[in-house]
């Protein structure tokens, strides 16, 4: 059993109890927690919002965890029409399409509320051509039609005080 796995409980316990949690080096408050899956990614994945605009997701079916500072809804730099294209760049760095046309769906809302956590999405994901694993995630939430992107970094379990 991998290490998210191991203290994935844990850490919804502690965000519905609304105890905070050290990320990064950091006491965080959760603000909004979700399940989710996808058409083209059986397993679960789990995405926490802070009060304090970070984010973090674990992904128990793969043992990742990724993270990042500052939540953002839109990437204004990648404009609507370049999502779903085999590269992207972004700040000078070279992205490549992992997951094409994906849907996101919840499967179960933990803490927070609509405004709290994101919801249904089509997205595509990319990776870096070269460097260190993270994601680039470039979607539309399907109840607003708003933009809802996110980069974050593969991070270790062991950034992660629970």
């Amino acid at each position: 059993m991998g290490k998210v796995k191991d203290v994935l409980e844990i850490a919804i316990d502690k965000a519905i109890n609304g105890d905070e949690f050290n990320v990064c080096g950091k006491l965080r408050k959760v603000k909004g927690l979700s399940s989710f899956s996808t058409k083209n990614y059986d397993d679960e994945y789990y995405k926490f919002f802070f009060d304090d605009g970070a984010f973090l997701m674990l992904v128990p079916g793969d043992d990742e965890v990724y993270f990042t500072e500052k939540h953002v809804d839109e990437i204004e730099s990648i404009p609507d029409a370049e999502i779903g294209k085999p590269e992207i760049l972004l700040n000078a760095k070279k992205f490549i399409l992992k997951d094409k046309n994906n849907y996101q769906f919840v499967k179960q809302r933990y803490v927070g509320g609509f405004k709290d956590v994101e919801g249904e999405v089509s997205f595509s994901d990319y990776e870096p051509a070269e460097g260190e694993k993270e994601i680039l995630s470039l979607g539309f939430l399907s109840f607003t039609g708003k933009r809802a992107d996110i980069q974050c970094k593969l991070i270790s379990m062991e950034d992660v005080g629970l």
